[in-house]
């Protein structure tokens, strides 16, 4: 399974163990946007394989893509089900993935639309 091996060969780049196999999607997932967010706003506490070396930014190519790829079709599989089952099914599904993370930027985007000064 790809997954499970982009998760092996991640867990080595890092020195770390490798994860259980129903947790390597999301060990990906923590990697992938771990690096993304550090490289992205110019912390340096990341590991140089995972970026490309002219831009220092992430790419698609080498360890990192397969991760993202991999990581990403995890994901994919549960839209892709749901979607497959009709639409009333996949927008609920959809909601429910989504719709804490949306209320939370809502609230926060309120807070701060509204804030005094």
């Amino acid at each position: 399974h790809e997954v499970q091996d982009a998760a092996r060969q991640a867990a080595k780049a890092l020195g770390r163990p490798a994860p259980a196999p129903d947790q390597a999607a999301r060990f990906l997932s923590a990697v992938v946007d771990c690096v993304v967010v550090h490289a992205c706003t110019g912390l340096q506490d990341f590991p140089r394989w995972a970026v490309d070396r002219t831009t220092s930014l992430p790419g698609e190519h080498g360890l990192l893509g397969y991760m993202d790829r991999n990581e990403t079709k995890d994901i994919r599989w549960a839209f892709d089900y749901w979607r497959s089952r009709g639409t009333e099914l996949f927008k609920e599904f959809a909601s429910l993935y989504y719709g804490y993370l949306l209320a939370i930027i809502a609230d926060q985007l309120k807070a701060g639309a509204f804030k005094p000064g």
